[in-house]
């Protein structure tokens, strides 16, 4: 049995962890990691952006900032990661963040606040308003990031739209 020409490998099918993919008499069904994380970075905010190059983004944009003082045009990279590896990553890239950046690593029930040499983990709130949320916004405020930035409800609507429009 075939299903449909479609793939879908960002959601669940039938609430399984499933990618399926159809190429004419050839159906691929593959298992995904029920808790793939996502990852949000913008190239400006690494002190080697080269880095980024050892990833497969989801998608890639250039991004116009008005707001911004010193870097009105952002290239911003949605990458993902499997749960088992995202802990090392979020500490990798830490380690070449630059002082006054951060970048979110999230998935449906865990973010990662990344900032120069400090992770934060957070339970994903879909709101957020808890006191953990409220330490990670002061903690990027005392590091040299305005307030406007550290908006996880802005942050993420803008993050699934984006997304949904891969």
């Amino acid at each position: 049995y075939s299903s449909p020409a479609k793939r879908d490998c960002d959601g669940y099918i039938s609430k399984l962890p499933i990618c399926v993919e159809n190429l004419g008499n050839l159906t691929i069904i593959q298992l995904q990691n029920k808790d793939m994380f996502y990852g949000y970075t913008e190239s400006e905010s690494l002190r080697e952006p080269l880095v980024l190059n050892g990833y497969k983004p989801v998608k890639v944009e250039i991004e116009y900032v008005p707001t911004s003082k010193n870097h009105p045009y952002v290239h911003a990279y949605y990458l993902t990661f499997k749960d088992d590896e995202v802990e090392n990553e979020a500490k990798k890239i830490s380690r070449i963040t630059l002082p006054d950046w951060y970048q979110l690593f999230w998935s449906k029930s865990t973010v990662y606040a990344i900032f120069k040499d400090k992770v934060f983990r957070l339970k994903n709130e879909g709101r957020w308003k808890s006191e953990k949320y409220k330490e990670v916004q002061r903690y990027g405020v005392e590091h040299g990031i305005e307030i406007v930035y550290m908006d996880f409800n802005k942050n993420f609507a803008r993050f699934r739209e984006t997304l949904a429009k891969k």
